[in-house]
């Protein structure tokens, strides 16, 4: 299956998966969210240097930026999550520079206690690809772990995670396998139906 068609089906399951929980949430009270993010990620490749990126919606050339944004779905009870998140990496170092589209579903589930602090754990996967689909398409699975702050009477939340990925070779490309560490802070709106 080519790289194209994964993602016309990556994004049709989204859709699907939105559009269900949507009309299901008006019954149970979930709400649909709308989110931000802003990470300090390490990337380590199987072979050569590591590489660390600071990534935020603003920067100057000698960090990565890292506009994105994630639409996603949280349970009535708050304790399951899930998502599509969407986000675009440039760096420029020493005349150097490179884009990534990192494009994945996350799903989360969180322990609810009576604190606005919780535990939750997660897991994502999706594809990253170097110059806009140009020159490179990797698949990634990954984990993560963190704390939820419930915000503003139940209509948002803070979140705090470690997230851990591995990124796929691409054999077509010449692209070797690479992990990622990311220690991130996410926003999130939540719209109730």
């Amino acid at each position: 299956m080519r790289i194209s068609q994964r993602l016309a089906a990556v994004v049709l399951f989204a859709v699907a998966l939105l559009i269900g929980t949507s009309s299901h949430s008006r019954a149970d009270g979930g709400a649909i969210t709308l989110g931000s993010g802003l990470g300090f990620s390490i990337l380590m490749p199987d072979e050569g240097d590591n590489l660390t990126l600071f990534s935020a919606p603003e920067g100057n050339q000698l960090f990565a930026a890292t506009p994105g944004l994630r639409f996603g779905h949280v349970s009535s009870s708050r304790g399951f999550e899930f998502g599509l998140g969407t986000g675009v990496i440039y760096a420029n170092s020493g005349g150097d520079s490179f884009h990534i589209l990192v494009f994945g579903l996350d799903f989360q589930k969180h322990f609810v206690n009576q604190s606005n602090w919780n535990l939750f754990l997660g897991a994502d996967g999706g594809i990253s690809t170097s110059e806009f689909f140009g020159d490179v398409t990797q698949p990634y699975l990954g984990a993560m772990v963190g704390g939820r702050n419930v915000i503003s009477d139940d209509n948002g939340s803070v979140k705090l995670a470690l997230h851990l990925r591995h990124h796929m070779a691409d054999e077509d490309a010449g692209a070797d396998s690479f992990n990622e560490v990311t220690l991130a802070m996410h926003f999130d709106l939540w719209i109730p139906n």
